[in-house]
């Protein structure tokens, strides 16, 4: 029976099922990644059904209006968007792209919420997994010619290479920890983005920045130079995004790793 079907037979808590699958899994394969990619959506519907009891996950027109280089709600009636979304989109936002790829875009909001806030950016996403792709289909109809199943672990097909300005992940590269291949994830990302790759992380999980001056040292990131920021979150008081530039750029440098994972003060 294949690993779908059993996971449809199973019954009960979308949180509960996954992680006895998973386990299961675990036994008959060599992947330590966080996550079971084949059978993430059904956990990640669940995750978003919560999020969206405080949140709100699609953005209509005018919701929230991008002024003096930071998002305000604009639509009293709507819930909140998610502060590191929101410190995601403003960074993103901040840095004028004519096209983004996200890497990892799942089903779609965030691409959806990008373009909705600045309707002239170019977006694309990039996911491994045919559920996820499904259900940005499902989600955002609009975006089903904007989308491309690929590992991106794997090697990056040719016409990916610089073709976008930016390339950003929010919350995807820290769950990769088979092997090393999450260096692959990195450098890829950097392969596509011409301008800025811009990672929303776990800090912890990697040593993001150890990783990628190494990647850019033995010159699996085709820059010439590498200038590495971090941006502060308004909502949440601390440091949250580390952005990477071919150019020079008007954020705080990033010269100490702690500096993000939280454990020197910021000034």
């Amino acid at each position: 029976m294949k690993l779908e079907q059993v996971w449809k037979t199973l019954k009960g808590d979308k949180f509960a099922k996954y992680y006895v699958l998973r386990k299961v899994i675990r036994l008959f394969s060599r992947s330590q990644d966080d996550f079971h990619w084949n059978i993430y959506t059904d956990y990640y519907r669940g995750e978003m059904e919560q999020l969206a009891k405080e949140h709100t996950l699609l953005l209509q027109p005018a919701d929230y209006v991008f002024r003096g280089q930071h998002l305000e709600k604009n639509n009293p009636a709507i819930k909140p968007l998610h502060p590191n979304w929101i410190a995601l989109y403003e960074t993103i936002l901040q840095l004028k792209p004519r096209s983004v790829v996200e890497a990892g875009c799942g089903n779609g909001m965030h691409l959806h919420n990008l373009k909705v806030l600045s309707p002239e950016v170019m977006v694309t996403g990039l996911d491994r997994s045919s559920g996820q792709l499904e259900y940005l289909k499902e989600l955002n109809p609009g975006l089903k010619d904007r989308i491309r199943i690929f590992d991106l672990t794997q090697p990056l097909p040719q016409d990916l290479s610089s073709s976008a300005d930016i390339c950003y992940s929010q919350a995807v590269i820290m769950h990769i920890k088979t092997d090393d291949l999450h260096m692959q994830a990195l450098a890829n990302m950097f392969t596509i983005a011409t301008q800025q790759v811009v990672l929303m992380e776990n800090w912890k999980h990697h040593h993001f920045m150890d990783d990628i001056l190494s990647l850019h040292f033995r010159k699996l990131i085709p820059w010439d130079k590498i200038y590495l920021y971090y941006r502060l979150s308004k909502e949440l008081q601390k440091p949250h995004i580390m952005v990477c530039s071919s150019v020079p750029l008007d954020y705080p440098i990033l010269d100490n790793y702690d500096t993000l994972r939280n454990e020197v003060p910021v000034m």
